[in-house]
């Protein structure tokens, strides 16, 4: 998801560069962008109790396969950097 955020985000830009003025150099980076939306989204607390909530109330929907449901899991991992596999594995079991 992330990779096609920053593809929008990068088109974006281009398409900036060409409306600009001559001689206009600012254009807001990725992580410029990035940095504020995260803002947006709350504090890092705020998100990392969020992702913890949303991991412990996941379930798998009838609709989605085992695959869909890790990717659903791996960027709140992420988020909370959960790093061990033994609470992965356990929390994907639960979602299952």
């Amino acid at each position: 998801m992330a990779s096609e955020q920053r593809t929008v985000w990068e088109s974006h830009c281009l398409k900036m560069q060409m409306d600009l003025p001559t001689g206009a150099t600012y254009l807001p980076s990725w992580e410029d962008f990035k940095a504020k939306m995260l803002t947006q989204l709350g504090t890092p607390y705020k998100r990392r109790v969020a992702a913890h909530r949303a991991i412990k109330t996941c379930t798998q929907l009838l609709t989605q396969g085992p695959s869909a449901l890790l990717n659903y899991l791996r960027p709140l991992w992420d988020e909370v950097n959960e790093d061990r596999s033994l609470n992965q594995t356990l929390n994907f079991y639960n979602a299952l």
